[in-house]
C-alpha cells in the first residue's frame, strides 16, 4: 500500500483511515477486501498506462478535458472522470466504482445533489 496508494499530503495511515471511513464502509466489505479491491482497480485501470497510450506523458501541463476524455475512451465510459487540481497540479481523478469493484460512469452514480465538477482547465501532470 505504501508504494501503490500513498498519501500526498500526510501520514499514509491517516489517509487510508479516511478512505475507509468515507468510501470503504459503503461497500459492505471488510477493510481487507476494500483495500485489495482498490489495489486491483489501480492495476486494471492504470491511469498512467491509459494516458501513455493516448500520447499524454508525465512532466508537463495537460488540458483536463483532453486527460478526462482519454481516460473515458480507455475505460469504455460515456462520461470523463472528474479531474481536480490544486495550485496548478493535477491532484485527483475521480473514478466511480460500484460495489462489485467495477468502474462505471460517474453520471450514473451521482447522488441527487450532483457530482463535483472539474475545477481547472489544465494542470501539471507530475512524473512521480
Amino acid at each position: 500500500m505504501n508504494s501503490e496508494w500513498p498519501s500526498l499530503t500526510g501520514a499514509n495511515s491517516d489517509f487510508w483511515s479516511h478512505e475507509w471511513s468515507k468510501h470503504g464502509t459503503c461497500t459492505g466489505s471488510t477493510q481487507h477486501t476494500y483495500f485489495a479491491g482498490a489495489l486491483n482497480l489501480n492495476e486494471k485501470y492504470s491511469i498512467d498506462t491509459a494516458l501513455k497510450n493516448a500520447g499524454i506523458t508525465p512532466g508537463g501541463t495537460v488540458s483536463t478535458t483532453t486527460l478526462g476524455n482519454a481516460l473515458a475512451r480507455a475505460w469504455g465510459l460515456q462520461n470523463p472522470p472528474v479531474v481536480q487540481c490544486v495550485d496548478g497540479y493535477i491532484t485527483q481523478i475521480y473514478m466511480c466504482v460500484n460495489s462489485a469493484y467495477q468502474i462505471e460512469d460517474c453520471e450514473d452514480a451521482c447522488p441527487s445533489d450532483g457530482c463535483q465538477n472539474t475545477n481547472c482547465n489544465s494542470g501539471y501532470y507530475p512524473s512521480s
